[in-house]
Order: C-alpha cells, then sequence, then structure tokens
C-alpha cells in the first residue's frame, strides 16, 4: 500500500488529496480495512470516483470549490 498524507483536523474531520488514481486506491483499500459495510465502501467509492484525475490549474494543491 502506498503512502497517504491525512490531516486529521480539530473536529475530528479528516482531510486528504483524492486527485490521483494511485492515491484513491490506496485510500480505498485502507477505508475498506475499517468499515464492515458494503453499501458504505461503494458511497466512499463514488465520492474517490469523483475526484478523478484533476487538472492542477494554478498552484501545486488541488482545491474545490
Amino acid at each position: 500500500m502506498a503512502s497517504i498524507d491525512i490531516d486529521i483536523l480539530s473536529t475530528g474531520e479528516i482531510r486528504f488529496c483524492r486527485c490521483d488514481s494511485s492515491t484513491n486506491e490506496s485510500l480505498l483499500e485502507f477505508l475498506s480495512e475499517l468499515v464492515d459495510d458494503p453499501k458504505l465502501i461503494a458511497e466512499i467509492e463514488e465520492f474517490l470516483d469523483g475526484g478523478g484525475d484533476i487538472e492542477h490549474i494554478l498552484g501545486n494543491e488541488p482545491l474545490c470549490g
């Protein structure tokens, strides 16, 4: 499994880059180990697929808005 940078915010939320397919695959593999509900896994996979291969237009970080 690849190394993934995940920020854990003070609210308990997590933040991570989902801008490339290899990161998304690693995240899905990791999260699948934590979650037993197939429906939730499918929702996570759909969320990660929504990131796709994001093109960086300005700067080095993908942003959404």
